[in-house]
């Protein structure tokens, strides 16, 4: 998980408010702050009465120290990974309630993740859609399955959320505005996607193919964990990272070596041993053919799931995503900042074609898109 620790402001004045942007430097989640996050998803999402939310005593008594509790817990709320919902007086004592938010969510997810990917079986059923999809999913890239929380991990690892703060004179506070960076890699092609979102509630802007997303109207279980503020906050953060995991999906149809390293990620850890050099950016890899004809049990088992599993998986996704009119739209609008670029990878030209021709149709279908006959010159018949 990658976050922001500020070390200087920028500040200027407009309008009625002052506003600081924080020059920044990276901090990672530790182990203890982890362990602090973990214990806090499982009472928010397990039996534990939370409605009020979390107190340090509830917490100390899954483990966590009170002392390492109040250590880390400063860090935890000004990266807004957790929050404060209620404070009340008892005696001389007054009791705090806490709870994790999506943005500390997504946190956990990601560190935990970083050690085992497969940890992402325990966590998805919490992500909206990808959960409800997960055992279809599942079943269709049998015996090959443990591929599909590798896609998952590598869109979580794809989204940088970089908290910075601005000074609001009307109550003299600092708010969080949350950068986010994306990052893609096409051979030797690199694409930085950068959007900036407030993280707070701001008015909801209407939507393209329709104005209720898949927060809105399905995902119960979303609603039922964390409040309306922190799921409108959060909910660009979690688009982008279903986005990125259908994509990442699509990728498979189009590029051997990002599917040939998802499925034989371990292979890294093999040639490093035999001392072959292999990029972190897994599509830089050069002399891929070679690599194939120098592995080729692990290449002809990647080819039996290209002529099996991988064509069921690759049929249920594409169905998801064109048939669902959520999932259009939130891919739909992602998508767009991907093809933006001057210089478009292949796979990104082929895969546009698909996405705009299944984008005109929803169009013509909702009205959106206006449609008109117009009369042959010569013939006098309508097209």
């Amino acid at each position: 998980m990658t976050l922001i620790h500020t070390t200087k402001n920028d500040c200027n004045l407009k309008g009625n408010m002052a506003y600081c942007l924080t020059k920044s430097n990276m901090l990672e989640l530790n182990e203890t702050q982890t362990r602090i996050l973990k214990v806090m998803s499982e009472l928010q999402m397990g039996d534990y009465d939370n409605t009020q939310g979390i107190t340090s005593y509830a917490i100390r008594n899954q483990g966590i120290p009170g002392r390492t509790f109040n250590t880390n817990k400063d860090t935890l709320l000004y990266h807004q990974l957790i929050r404060i919902t209620k404070e009340e007086k008892t005696g001389k004592q007054t009791r705090v309630y806490y709870e994790l938010t999506p943005l500390g969510f997504f946190g956990l997810v990601k560190s935990l993740a970083n050690a085992n990917p497969t940890v992402l079986k325990k966590y998805v059923k919490f992500i909206p859609h990808l959960g409800a999809k997960w055992e279809k999913y599942n079943d269709s890239l049998k015996p090959y399955q443990f591929i599909l929380p590798r896609l998952l991990k590598r869109a979580i690892d794809e989204i940088n959320i970089n908290p910075q703060y601005r000074l609001h004179s009307k109550d003299n506070k600092f708010r969080p505005r949350i950068d986010e960076n994306t990052r893609l890699i096409f051979e030797n092609l690199g694409l930085d996607l950068r959007i900036s979102e407030l993280y707070y509630p701001t008015k909801k802007e209407k939507r393209g193919i329709h104005h209720n997303t898949f927060f809105n109207k399905k995902e119960k279980i979303w609603r039922n964990l964390f409040s309306k503020e922190m799921i409108q906050v959060s909910e660009h953060m979690i688009e982008r990272m279903i986005f990125l995991f259908y994509f990442n999906a699509f990728k498979l149809d189009y590029d051997d070596r990002f599917g040939f390293h998802i499925f034989n990620d371990f292979h890294v850890s093999e040639f490093d041993d035999i001392g072959i050099e292999i990029p972190k950016e897994h599509e830089k890899i050069e002399d891929f053919e070679e690599i194939k004809k120098d592995y080729k049990d692990k290449w002809d088992k990647y080819d039996k799931f290209w002529s099996s599993s991988r064509n069921k998986f690759l049929n249920d996704i594409y169905k998801d995503v064109f048939e669902d009119e959520n999932i259009l739209y939130v891919f739909a609008e992602n998508f767009s900042s991907v093809t933006k670029v001057f210089k478009k990878p292949q796979m990104i030209q082929e895969l546009e074609k698909i996405v705009m021709e299944k984008m005109i149709g929803k169009g013509i279908e909702y009205g959106i898109i206006k449609t008109e006959k117009a009369k042959d010159s010569n013939s006098g018949s309508k097209n």
